[in-house]
């Protein structure tokens, strides 16, 4: 087990918290403490410190050299990235699963970051009131989620009222492909936020072209390398029910180098395909 804060002897040096489920009698023992201190991108002359003069970075990786020295067939990792900082959390991430596939240890990962679920795993349940709500792959459960908290709970959401036929879907933001093929007049259907393409034009660009899709944008928060935006349809089809998505302008994630700026008005396409909930 590897825990969220490590969990490491403070009386103990680091070479000893590493090797404290090892025999003191177990061949070449000190070697292979050195050699678990390498594998975590540890550097030997750490081995003689204490757990206070590390990083938090750095005791992660101590807790996980010292539960791999037991070379288990199951390890359980309690969110044990949670308390380190952005940059650091996602390399440790990358190098923590690559370290444990090479070992082939089967992990079990508990976090409440969906990013870090679907980067991490190969497999990611969702849970619900102690229930799993969906299983499957992180391609699976993001682009075909069995439900609405499902699909909420892995990331933004753009979900909207349709009728579906001959594999599409006639919607709020016009025919889009759906991943089905029966008949259904009431239905609901799912995006994700980069499956809407945005492209600057004009209210004059509107004219004459009734099957193209157009918003204002209405508001616009800069956040560096992803920007939100807000989308003010104007003149979204009239499905049944489309009242639901009424003004409610669509939230969409996009680059900051060149986000529409608020008042802009932009053409609206989707790439992919929506996927229809059961």
């Amino acid at each position: 087990v590897v825990a969220q804060d490590g969990a490491l002897f403070p009386h103990l040096t680091i070479a000893d918290n590493i090797g404290f489920g090892m025999p003191r009698s177990a061949e070449k023992r000190a070697e292979h403490i050195v050699e678990l201190a390498y594998i975590v991108g540890l550097d030997k002359a750490i081995l003689k410190r204490r757990p206070h003069e590390l990083s938090g970075g750095q005791q992660q990786r101590v807790a996980l050299a010292r539960a791999m020295a037991m070379k288990p067939r199951l390890m359980l990792l309690d969110e044990p990235f949670s308390a380190l900082d952005t940059g650091l959390r996602a390399s440790m991430r990358k190098a923590v699963a690559e370290l444990l596939e090479d070992a082939g240890i089967t992990t079990i990962l508990v976090t409440h970051d969906q990013a870090e679920a679907l980067s991490f795993a190969s497999q990611v349940a969702v849970m619900r009131d102690g229930l799993f709500s969906q299983v499957g792959t992180p391609r699976e459960l993001y682009f075909q989620p069995r439900d609405r908290m499902v699909a909420e709970f892995l990331g933004d959401a753009i979900i909207v009222p349709a009728k579906i036929a001959d594999g599409f879907a006639i919607s709020p933001l016009g025919r889009i492909a759906v991943d089905i093929t029966e008949r259904r007049d009431v239905a609901r259907i799912m995006l994700r936020p980069e499956q809407v393409v945005l492209k600057r034009t004009s209210r004059e660009g509107m004219s004459g072209t009734p099957d193209m899709l157009f918003g204002e944008v209405t508001d616009s928060e800069f956040a560096g390398s992803v920007c939100t935006i807000a989308v003010r349809l104007l003149n979204s089809p009239d499905p049944p029910d489309a009242a639901a998505i009424g003004n409610t302008p669509l939230i969409l994630r996009k680059t900051g180098m060149d986000v529409p700026e608020v008042g802009e008005i932009v053409r609206l396409t989707v790439t992919g395909k929506a996927h229809v909930f059961a």
